[in-house]
């Protein structure tokens, strides 16, 4: 599957030094559902929205959905609606994923990818272009999307470095994130003290910078990447916390 936006693949997505850095029920941090909205800009020039929304149900399970609006074709951003799904339970302060789907632009067998996550047998089943196949998986495992979610957790923990086993296209690759600085950002909600991070992928050099506001419960308000063409930012500018 091609990068096709910020957040949805930081974090990404957004990470443990081991795959399942899974935090104990002591915590008192926990997610609130939300829904949000983010400006992707080209040094200033805006080139499309994301939408960014999450249900939490009394029984612990989650469904986090994205959708992103492109507004103009760049090479990073791309031309079509994509639109990411995971679910899944919250279990003991950790994040575990059930399924996971990926569907560029009208959702044709061609353009969708699902995931299935199968626990007891410790398998994660890819269903992408008519062909499925299946790949070992470990405890602590996260798909491309869920990994937002279990970063904010670890934030709220304290830890300043960690990294996540992910599925994605059919393997698994190792993220990695790490704290690198404080610095206040401004928003349509106020000037908010963040954490800054970077994230890198399979040992690479960081490709994705990410601030994210502990007082909107570890959520990013601003994502920056560098790519030939300039540098791409996602700012948040709507929030509703339920």
């Amino acid at each position: 599957m091609k990068d096709t936006g910020f957040l949805r693949y930081w974090l990404a997505g957004i990470p443990l030094l081991l795959c399942s850095s899974l935090l104990s029920a002591e915590s008192p941090f926990q997610l609130r559902s939300f829904d949000a909205g983010f400006q992707v800009t080209n040094y200033g020039v805006p080139l499309g929205t994301l939408t960014l929304q999450l249900t939490l149900t009394e029984g612990g399970e989650y469904l986090y959905h994205a959708h992103t609006r492109p507004e103009r074709l760049v090479d990073w951003f791309q031309a079509d609606e994509v639109q990411e799904t995971s679910e899944g339970v919250l279990q003991n302060s950790s994040i575990v994923p059930h399924a996971y789907e990926y569907r560029l632009g009208n959702g044709e067998t061609r353009n969708l990818t699902r995931l299935q996550f199968d626990w007891p047998d410790q398998r994660v089943w890819t269903e992408s272009g008519g062909t499925r196949w299946a790949q070992e998986i470990s405890p602590g495992v996260q798909d491309k999307f869920s990994q937002q979610l279990a970063i904010r957790f670890d934030l709220a923990n304290g830890r300043q470095q960690v990294s996540y086993q992910v599925a994605d296209g059919g393997r698994l690759k190792r993220y990695q994130f790490r704290v690198v600085g404080r610095e206040w950002i401004q928003t349509p909600l106020g000037r908010l003290k963040c954490l800054k991070v970077n994230r890198s992928k399979e040992g690479l050099a960081p490709d994705y910078t990410i601030w994210f506001a502990p007082s909107l419960d570890y959520l990013p308000v601003r994502i920056e990447r560098d790519r030939i063409l300039g540098r791409y930012r996602m700012e948040l500018k709507h929030l509703t916390l339920k």
